[in-house]
């Protein structure tokens, strides 16, 4: 018993380590002046009175936003059944109006041809964008528009940006982009841009340079080739920056997106949250030019579709337009610690409830242990229960998808209580001392066979969460970019199992021996050559069925197809086993969410294979 009470107590002093470790660092981090940007300076006192509201703001205005205004559930761009109204548009730049007063657009249909207009209303200059993509007929029309616009509104519309990363798609070729451009610069009256990857500028440099007026670029470290760590992004967007200048003179290079994304997987080095994003915004403004464009402004919901959960996430306001950023004071937490110590004394109260339930009927000193087990174990299960309902809501684009992710959670969540029974009850042989009163039957033959039905439904149970494991194993290997690595339940069956296997390895095969020499009532019920023949089986499965007092003393009959993934144990563990070395090769050993999984996904491998072993041993 003690074996594994020391585990489940190891287990929740690391989680509890990890809360206080991720949730408690907020280090101060002050603004410094910057070069170019000298009022950013921040006093590193607590804000006076009446500025606490303000920590959400910058000491000066950001000098552009991209914005979208799909950030109400249901709105997307290619909803033409759902154009954005005016009043939508109003009531998002009077919340951008504390940050900055310019807006970079990306197209003018659905309702954004309002956008010049209200801009001109509410003091915003506007950096207009005209979507280009595969339609020759679409991109026409939407030319035409975005060329009346700005010429109708030339006192607010600075800069026309024809195409978006048509390039990087590959819907376009360069020919038929630069026909746009010429077009364009003919009859706009305002300098023309076309927006690109940096990388695809210097591809098509002398393709596009002599047909536009400046040249506008993307910068995203989190999404290079070769992602770069929040630590060095600033300084590499900088030298990027500096590295476009140089090609592209005498045209200007204006940054026409950077910035960090709150929420995903990670990449490399490159690690998404809340507190990178914030750390990032900071390090930017010290060193950025006086023109420059952050993406974004709003969380866009409706870019989860293409990008992941990443995709949803790089605003400087959440999609409710609440402020996500504090520029000042201590670096945010990336999880609410409050919240999930909760979790763990809510899951260790429920814990101790279960195991108050399942201990019914024993005397004291055989009930605490469960009780006592039931309390560690709930109190790791809690906090990676939250997390789990967090991960799957932030990853989860359909109700499908939902159903799916929950029902995976919920298998892992399944054999992580089974394996902690399975450990209790290899720890605990049950005698008729141990029971209250006198029964009239062995004990175990009182819960009709409950044990046998437990180490069956374990066995199942890992095998179809292998199953399931394998098959997400091998997506992300495939295809990962846009898929979550991390599943945090998923490390609860992963050491349950282990667990079960410790609690039982030292005890396997001396339940009969046991119960023999310590049972006054049942000792000599169980007949020798049973015994015999069940020691020279070596099956722990009919000294399970002997132990559990069974009438016919035989070991039970699995269904066929429950002896599936039961028997498919071995090979997908082994094949698990070489997509977490895969995983991590693929993504390097830099990136810790990923040799966080592999390490997940192998210690979930070689339990199952154990509890296998203890079942045949």
């Amino acid at each position: 018993m003690t074996r594994l009470i020391a585990g489940l107590a190891l287990c929740l002093c690391a989680l509890l380590a990890w809360i206080m470790l991720k949730g408690g660092l907020q280090t101060p981090f002050f603004t410094q002046v910057g070069v170019a940007s000298p009022a950013l300076v921040q006093n590193s006192a607590a804000p006076a009175q009446g500025n606490a509201a303000r920590l959400s703001e910058p000491l000066a205005p950001l000098s552009c936003l991209s914005y979208a205004p799909y950030r109400r559930a249901g709105d997307a761009p290619w909803h033409a059944d759902r154009p954005i109204t005016p009043e939508q548009i109003r009531e998002d730049l009077r919340l951008l109006q504390p940050l900055t007063r310019c807006v970079r657009t990306y197209g003018v249909e659905h309702g954004l041809e309002a956008v010049p207009a209200i801009a001109r209303e509410l003091g915003f200059k506007v950096k207009l964008g005209v979507w280009i993509g595969g339609d020759p007929v679409g991109n026409d029309r939407g030319l035409e528009r975005g060329i009346a616009l700005a010429r109708e509104y030339r006192d607010v519309v600075d800069l026309l940006i024809v195409g978006n990363e048509v390039l990087l798609r590959g819907e376009l070729s360069p020919q038929a982009l630069v026909r746009l451009l010429e077009k364009a610069r003919s009859g706009s009256g305002i300098p023309v841009a076309y927006a690109e990857v940096w990388e695809f500028w210097q591809r098509h440099a002398e393709a596009l340079r002599g047909h536009v007026d400046v040249v506008a670029v993307h910068i995203l470290p989190y999404w290079e080739d070769e992602p770069i760590g929040v630590e060095q992004a600033a300084g590499h967007v900088q030298a990027v920056l500096k590295r476009m200048n140089e090609a592209f003179a005498p045209l200007p290079v204006w940054l026409a997106e950077t910035g960090w994304p709150a929420a995903g997987r990670q990449r490399g080095p490159a690690v998404p949250g809340l507190q990178e994003q914030t750390r990032f915004m900071r390090d930017w403004l010290q060193v950025a030019p006086a023109e420059y464009n952050l993406i974004e402004a709003f969380d866009q919901p409706w870019k989860r579709d293409l990008e992941g959960a990443m995709g949803g996430h790089w605003g400087i306001l959440s999609a409710k337009g609440e402020p996500k950023i504090h520029w000042h004071g201590p670096l945010p937490s990336n999880i609410d610690a409050t919240a999930l110590i909760g979790a763990l004394i809510a899951g260790a109260i429920s814990g101790g409830l279960l195991g108050m339930q399942r201990a019914r009927g024993l005397v004291a000193r055989r009930r605490w242990p469960w009780i006592l087990a039931g309390l560690l174990a709930g109190g790791c299960l809690g906090p990676l229960v939250m997390l789990q309902v967090e991960m799957i809501l932030l990853w989860s684009r359909t109700s499908m998808e939902l159903v799916l992710a929950s029902v995976y959670a919920l298998a892992s969540l399944a054999v992580a209580l089974m394996a902690i029974i399975s450990a209790l009850r290899g720890e605990l042989n049950v005698t008729s001392r141990d029971i209250e009163g006198t029964p009239s039957e062995p004990p175990e033959q009182r819960g009709k066979g409950q044990g046998r039905a437990h180490e069956r439904g374990l066995l199942i149970g890992t095998g179809v969460l292998l199953a399931l494991t394998l098959v997400q194993a091998l997506a992300l290997v495939i295809d990962g970019r846009y898929r979550p690595l991390v599943w945090p339940i998923l490390t609860a069956p992963a050491a349950g199992l282990i667990l079960a296997w410790v609690s039982q390895r030292h005890t396997a095969g001396r339940g009969l021996a046991e119960r023999s020499a310590s049972d006054p009532i049942y000792g000599d019920r169980l007949p020798g050559d049973l015994r015999a023949d069940a020691r020279a089986a070596g099956t722990q499965q009919d000294l399970r069925t002997i132990n559990a007092g069974e009438r016919n003393f035989r070991a039970p009959n699995l269904p066929m197809i429950s002896m599936i993934p039961v028997k498919m144990i071995v090979p997908m563990a082994t094949s698990l086993a070489i997509c977490a070395v895969a995983l991590v090769a693929n993504e390097g050993l830099q990136n810790t969410q990923a040799v966080q999984a592999g390490l997940t996904w192998i210690l979930l491998a070689l339990g199952a294979i154990l509890a296998l072993r203890v079942s045949r041993s």
